[in-house]
């Protein structure tokens, strides 16, 4: 007589590992064949350019399958890339976490301008670096890469207010809150986690709020400008502009276009001897003059002198 065995049934807890396993590996793959940000550069000029001149640059971004976070365009001569961000978050927009409070303070999808970190503009909501003050928020707004073990990525910016600020200059330490976060309390529990962890560092600092820009053809147009400063090195220098985006997968992609300086040398007046031209042959000229005067006062006087020298005294 045959038995037939049962087939064991499979755990579920083996069942919700598979599925685990798959979902992570399906989400990896979704993650890798998401496409970088697609940039295009529409125009640059005055190119080529004088010192001083304001140099504007156009281009467009743009995403298929996330949306953009952050574009910097670094100039090429040295100075700190400007940054330009799109606020993806709802984490300075009270009125999204508290309804009754009729305040947005930084809307999501609004497009942030930011100046360079003069950390002596950095203005704290309260003094003496009271981070766990109950004020209403009216501190700078700052752009930052968050501190590790919070990030490690360094295309990761958080725009957020500067609560309570301690120390000074480069040895500042800044203390920050998102306008909404916890429902907008205002409170201490408001704070972001790093101002647990001894705060943000100076140089985590990578902006200053600026301003709110409306893009003249919509969210997918970045416009900048910049100056370039005089070089006495070389009557002209061509300097690459490299434009960076980046998305909310954490994807990059950058772009390059070259603009020319047409530095100027000084006109420097020619000289003889260190004297104007007019002024050294006026000289020359008056110089020759007296020279042929004496010569021919000399030449007239060396004439004369013969029949003076020969007159003979009549005999006694």
């Amino acid at each position: 007589m045959e038995t037939t065995k049962t087939p064991k049934s499979v755990s579920p807890l083996i069942l919700l590992l598979f599925a685990l396993s798959f979902a992570i590996m399906a989400e990896k793959a979704a993650a890798e064949s998401y496409l970088p940000p697609t940039l295009s550069v529409k125009s640059l000029g005055p190119n080529p350019a004088t010192p001083g001149q304001l140099v504007s640059l156009n281009f467009t971004v743009s995403d298929p399958n996330g949306g953009i976070t952050a574009t910097w365009v670094d100039w090429g001569d040295g100075s700190a890339p400007d940054l330009m961000y799109n606020m993806t978050s709802g984490s300075m927009c009270q009125h999204l976490t508290n309804p009754s409070i009729d305040q947005c303070s930084i809307p999501p999808g609004s497009l942030l301008t930011f100046a360079q970190p003069d950390l002596s503009k950095i203005v704290p909501t309260c003094a003496g670096g009271n981070y766990t003050c109950t004020s209403p928020p009216n501190g700078t707004i700052i752009a930052f890469r968050p501190r590790t073990p919070f990030s490690n990525d360094t295309l990761f910016i958080i725009v957020h207010r500067v609560v309570a600020e301690t120390g000074t200059g480069l040895d500042s330490v800044f203390y920050t809150r998102g306008d909404a976060n916890s429902g907008s309390c205002y409170c201490p529990s408001s704070n972001d986690p790093w101002d647990s962890y001894g705060g943000l560092q100076a140089s985590q600092v990578i902006g200053i709020y600026k301003s709110t820009v409306v893009p003249p053809g919509g969210p997918t147009v970045r416009h900048y400008t910049h100056s370039y400063t005089a070089s006495s090195d070389s009557t002209s220098l061509t300097y690459v502009i490299r434009i960076t985006a980046s998305d909310t997968y954490d994807q990059s992609s950058s772009a390059a276009i070259a603009e020319t300086v047409e530095t100027l040398r000084s006109s420097v007046p020619a000289t003889i001897l260190g004297m104007a031209p007019i002024l050294f042959y006026g000289l020359a000229g008056l110089v020759t003059a007296l020279i042929a005067i004496i010569a021919v006062t000399f030449l007239r006087a060396k004439k004369q002198s013969p029949s003076m020298n020969n007159t003979q005294k009549a005999p006694r």
